[in-house]
């Protein structure tokens, strides 16, 4: 198994394991609140994703705008690429600090909602008096699906991308080169990288 398809079975399973958990400790009413409370940090990161990503794209490094920078540095002298492979490099640096935007607004929404808005709201949602243990298990596992889903459905589509530029040659040689070990072809031909995208790939 390569590096990529081991981090993301890992990544998978403690999302899922750990979600399941935390909902076993809360129980039912609380497991509920922290999961509407990750949904609206969903929401909150792709409403966000855009926004941040133009402000990225539109910072001014020596007086232009990054996306004009970069587009200058890909077309000078004898590393002047063509405007095709070019326009897929601009795509794919979009594409990553798109991706990034989002990572970083999920996992601050997730830090906010989580030290914030979830000590003040369980003031108000207590306890059952029973403490049902098994529910908050199930729903913590519903948690820990929208997480990986969240999180791992654009890695997966990121990772795919990487895929295709890789498959690319100019003058017969590879435009980028993979290390083996990484095993990037391998996952994406993988079972899970081809859950993800049959589940996740509209995301």
């Amino acid at each position: 198994m390569g590096i990529i398809s081991t981090v993301m079975v890992v990544l998978t399973a403690v999302g899922l394991i750990f979600g399941a958990l935390f909902g076993l400790i809360r129980g039912r009413n609380r497991s509920i609140l922290r999961f509407s409370l990750i949904l609206v940090s969903v929401l909150g990161a792709i409403f966000l994703r855009e926004p941040l990503t133009n402000v990225v794209m539109n910072i001014e490094v020596e007086g232009a705008p990054l996306k004009d920078t970069l587009l200058a540095m890909f077309q000078q002298g004898d590393f002047a690429l063509p405007q095709s492979i070019l326009d897929l490099f601009f795509n794919l640096i979009k594409v990553v600090l798109g991706i990034v935007a989002y990572f970083i607004a999920f996992g601050v929404l997730r830090f906010i909602t989580w030290v914030l808005v979830f000590p003040i709201c369980k003031i108000f949602v207590k306890r059952e008096e029973e403490k049902k243990g098994l529910f908050g298990a199930l729903i913590g596992l519903g948690q820990g699906v929208i997480i990986v889903f969240a999180m791992l459905v654009p890695l997966n589509g990121l990772v795919m991308q990487v895929d295709k530029v890789a498959s690319l040659k100019m003058q017969g040689e590879p435009i980028i080169e993979v290390p083996a070990d990484i095993g990037l072809h391998d996952y994406i031909e993988g079972p899970l990288s081809k859950t993800f995208n049959a589940i996740g790939g509209w995301y």
